[in-house]
């Protein structure tokens, strides 16, 4: 039951962090994370296939989910050693590594949290002091409604 937790929450991260514009490619890095999960080993042009996806559109988003260390790669060299008869089988990163990232990206986004709300305060610092001290009009008192409920939104995020 862990284990299909973890892997739903792995296929939602990756559907909200990689959208794009267009509707058609939005989903492609979790279905591509569903394919290495289950091939275990893969090559791009494999990928791409049981993806359904282009093969140009595959490379973009294997080396943008490598460069965000949520997929490797395991070279498997010819005789020769050339880079160009190389072959790459493309893989999901082992739990340890892919979930230190999850956490990490957690992390920073607590960070933002946390930043958005002192930035939010001090920029409406004399706001919430003239609002103490004076009677307001309702325009005013709709900012400070407004504020509060920004304030209010970041605590429980």
């Amino acid at each position: 039951i862990i284990r299909f937790l973890r892997e739903r929450t792995m296929h939602s991260i990756l559907t909200e962090r990689y959208v794009d514009d267009t509707e058609a490619t939005n989903g492609v890095c979790a279905r591509i994370y569903q394919v290495l999960l289950h091939a275990k080993y893969a090559e791009q042009n494999q990928v791409a296939d049981l993806a359904m996806i282009p093969m140009k559109e595959a490379r973009i988003h294997l080396y943008q989910m490598y460069k965000d260390k949520y997929i490797t790669y395991q070279e498997v060299p010819r005789r020769d050693h050339n880079p160009e008869t190389t072959i790459f089988l493309w893989c999901v990163n082992n739990s340890d590594e892919k979930f230190a990232v999850v956490v990490d990206d957690l992390h920073k986004s607590m960070l933002n949290l946390r930043l958005r709300q002192e930035h939010e305060i001090e920029v409406h610092k004399d706001m919430l002091e003239h609002e103490e001290q004076h009677e307001q009009d309702e325009h005013e008192a709709e900012k400070v409604r407004a504020f509060k409920d920004v304030r209010n939104r970041l605590d429980q995020a």
